[in-house]
């Protein structure tokens, strides 16, 4: 059951309305991306991401390296990396090269979208209309 209900609120628009009080940490409304897209600036400054979930596809390490320009830097607590577990399983659009952190991930966006927005070898072509 829902805890909230949308309503119309005068001089405000449609609002989405607390139906009881929620905790800290609670979860109040989750759905899955119908189409999804990481910033254009993440792609300009060579970030690594999901195309479907924008889970991280860089190591904390990579990361910190990458935006520090020092392949040299060090992070303490590496053991705590949560995106090193994730490394094993990334995978990619074959036609397009689109990366994704999971074969899920890859095949839930090729049903809802990927299919009809792959762009096969066209993506790196800057004369191709789309880009």
């Amino acid at each position: 059951m829902n805890n909230f209900e949308i309503r119309e609120l005068p001089g405000k628009g449609r609002a989405m309305i607390a139906l009881k009080n929620f905790t800290t940490d609670e979860v109040i409304f989750e759905e899955e991306p119908f189409v999804s897209r990481q910033f254009s600036w993440n792609v300009a400054y060579g970030y690594a991401a999901c195309d479907h979930c924008m889970r991280p596809l860089e190591t904390v390490l990579e990361n910190v390296r990458r935006l520090a320009s020092d392949p040299q830097v060090e992070v303490p607590l590496l053991q705590h990396d949560p995106t090193a577990q994730w490394v094993a399983q990334f995978t990619q659009c074959p036609r397009c090269k689109v990366r994704y952190c999971s074969e899920d991930c890859l095949m839930e966006a090729q049903k809802r979208y990927h299919r009809v927005a792959c762009m096969g070898a066209f993506r790196s072509d800057d004369t191709h209309p789309i880009n």
